[in-house]
């Protein structure tokens, strides 16, 4: 009976292991980055959604995009336009590293509640944010998504597929 247990539990930490290295994949995989004046870098996803520029040390962050169908952004080639979403609270470490900060003050926490809404600054030109409903606030908020480069999203769907294969075969 033991036996049967330890070869059991051992199938499911190999199962699960296997659904951590699918999450870690889809993490990882090439993720466009801006910085403050618009470099592009292409580089591994983060879970901080952020990375340092190996250059000149500054900070990075995922690209985001409007699927608004009337967003006044302009996108440049075959690209939607591109926005990012800096945390208030980060910085580049000593060791060149994201390093964030605590809230501390009313301000910050203010801060930290406009972070939290994902908003396009083209948009946001059109919109009075003092004045609109809750439902057209949430619908601006979700036109807002992180920005797929083609290779990658090929990529997740692949992963996503594996890992639906690994689902069913777990059931």
């Amino acid at each position: 009976m033991l036996a049967v247990c330890l070869i059991c539990c051992s199938c499911k930490k190999e199962k699960i292991s296997e659904r951590e290295k699918l999450f870690d994949a889809t993490r990882s995989v090439d993720t466009l980055y801006l910085t403050a004046d618009g470099t592009e870098i292409i580089a591994p996803g983060t879970p901080e959604g952020a990375i340092v520029h190996p250059e000149s040390n500054e900070l990075a962050w995922e690209a985001f995009r409007s699927n608004n169908p009337d967003c006044p952004g302009q996108g440049s080639g075959d690209r939607p336009y591109l926005f990012t979403r800096p945390h208030p609270f980060a910085y580049v470490t000593d060791s060149g590293m994201v390093g964030y900060h605590s809230p501390e003050t009313d301000d910050d926490m203010k801060k930290m509640e406009e972070y939290a809404e994902a908003k396009c600054p083209a948009c946001l030109v059109s919109r009075n944010i003092n004045t609109e409903s809750n439902q057209t606030r949430a619908q601006y908020e979700a036109w807002c998504e992180k920005y797929v480069l083609e290779e990658s999203a090929e990529e997740l769907k692949r992963l996503a597929e594996e890992y639906e294969k690994l689902v069913r075969e777990n059931q």
